[in-house]
């Protein structure tokens, strides 16, 4: 009996991979819209410039209670916002290559956990990974990648001395 394939844009894949493919693109997209999203704190990053920038004018006989100490919360709740959600993106995008390649199960249950934080959708994401990958054939499927790429990659000449 063989495995029943569907056609996509990517040529003729087994069925089995279509729920990965899937599960990639919509990584992609989350990726994506993650990284849009930490564009964001870029508003709160020129706001702490700003208020470094601006003479302390409180009348407080302390200095570091003005403008100044508002400007670095500002700056460091921009960077925060910026290098979390851009960290996000990258881990999401990792994840559609490495879904998609059929390698890396356990970051890619890493990545289902991190985008379960993103309430609803990925948590609706994350939900439908943790169920595509623990299926059995899915699994045999990453333990069947992952043998060839390991066979393959013991054929490449050593190079280091």
């Amino acid at each position: 009996m063989t495995t029943p394939h569907v056609s996509s844009v990517w040529g003729t894949l087994p069925l089995l991979h279509e729920p990965l493919r899937l599960l990639a693109v919509c990584y992609w997209i989350a990726g994506s819209v993650s990284a849009l999203v930490g564009l964001y704190g870029f508003i709160y990053l020129q706001m702490g410039v700003v208020l470094l920038g601006m003479p302390a004018q409180t009348g407080l006989p302390d200095p570091s209670y003005g403008a100044s100490s508002v400007g670095w919360y500002f700056v460091a709740l921009g960077a925060t916002f910026v290098l979390g959600f851009w960290l996000t993106a990258v881990i999401q995008i990792l994840a559609a290559r490495w879904l998609r390649a059929a390698t890396h199960r356990t970051f890619c249950h890493i990545a289902a956990g991190v985008t379960a934080l993103f309430v609803p959708l990925g948590t609706l994401l994350a939900v439908l990974t943790f169920v595509t990958l623990r299926d059995s054939a899915v699994r045999a499927s990453f333990e069947t990648c992952v043998s060839v790429l390991r066979s393959e990659t013991s054929e490449l000449p050593n190079r280091l001395p």
